[in-house]
Parts: C-alpha cells; sequence; structure tokens
C-alpha cells in the first residue's frame, strides 16, 4: 500500500508539473501573442501617421495653389467646391473615428471577458484539483483505519491462537 501510495504521489506530482509547463506555456504564448499584436498596431499606427503627413503635405500644396489662384473668380469658386469637399472628408473620418472607437471598445470589452473566462476556468480547475486531492486524502485515511483493524484482528487472533 506504501508503495502504491508513492507511486500515486509521483504520478500526482508529474501531473502538477506537467500541468504547470502547461500553463507556463500558455502564459509564453499569449504574451508573444500580446507582442504581435503590439508590434502591428505600431505598424498600423506609423502608416496612419505617413499618411497623415502626405495628406498634410498635399493639403499645404492645394492651399498654396489656392492662394494664388485668389485672384479670380473662378479660383474663388473652385476653393469654395474645395472646401465642401473637405468638409465632406471632415465628416467622414469624423465618422470614421467614431466607428474605430466603438470598434476598439467592444474589442477590448471581449478581450476583459476572454481574461474574466479563462480566470474562471482556471479557479473551476484549481477548485476540481482541491476537490480530487481532498478525496485521495479521504481514501488514503480509510486504507490506514483499514489496514490498521486488519492488523489489530490479526494480532488478536493470534492471541486467542
Amino acid at each position: 500500500a506504501a508503495e502504491e501510495d508513492e507511486a500515486s504521489r509521483q504520478t500526482t506530482e508529474k501531473e502538477a508539473r506537467s500541468l504547470a509547463t502547461e500553463e507556463e506555456n500558455r502564459k509564453a504564448a499569449e504574451e508573444d501573442e500580446a507582442r504581435r499584436k503590439t508590434a502591428e498596431e505600431e505598424a498600423r499606427s506609423l502608416a496612419a501617421e505617413e499618411e497623415n503627413r502626405k495628406a498634410a503635405e498635399e493639403d499645404e500644396a492645394r492651399r498654396k495653389a489656392a492662394e494664388e489662384e485668389a485672384t479670380t473668380l473662378a479660383a474663388e469658386e473652385e476653393n469654395r467646391k474645395a472646401a465642401e469637399e473637405d468638409e465632406a472628408r471632415r465628416k467622414a473620418a469624423e465618422e470614421e473615428a467614431t466607428t474605430l472607437a466603438a470598434e476598439e471598445e467592444n474589442r477590448r470589452a471581449a478581450e476583459e471577458d476572454e481574461a474574466s473566462r479563462q480566470t474562471t476556468e482556471k479557479e473551476a480547475r484549481s477548485l476540481a484539483t482541491e476537490e480530487e486531492n481532498r478525496k485521495a486524502a479521504e481514501e488514503d485515511e480509510a486504507r490506514r483505519k483499514t489496514a490498521e483493524e486488519e492488523a489489530r484482528s490479526l494480532a488478536a487472533e493470534e492471541e486467542n491462537r
């Protein structure tokens, strides 16, 4: 029984080490994924900044051209039209920014929900492990008591005999 208990204990320890290794691997994978996402977000941010810089340069070039043409009525009409188009683009950009902010909030909420779910699962696994350990300890105690009773019985039979 002691050998079986020792083998059971070693198996349990081996399983615990295996689970710890799996958890470390999972955490490392999550950290790698987080770093990948951060790098992707930074790349998108840099691309957007470059586009904004180019757009600002293009806007500046259009402004100078409009200033040069401002002496004619035709240039004033072109400037009016350009202003209307810029306002439409500004409104479209504001709408897109609002949409992107909402999408980002949804993404963050989903990430928080996933983290909460994973924490709950981890707690459930921990509680299940504790319950299994408690049951195993109770079974070990029952086997110990049975063995003690059997030893006393054999000793009594030996004395009677």
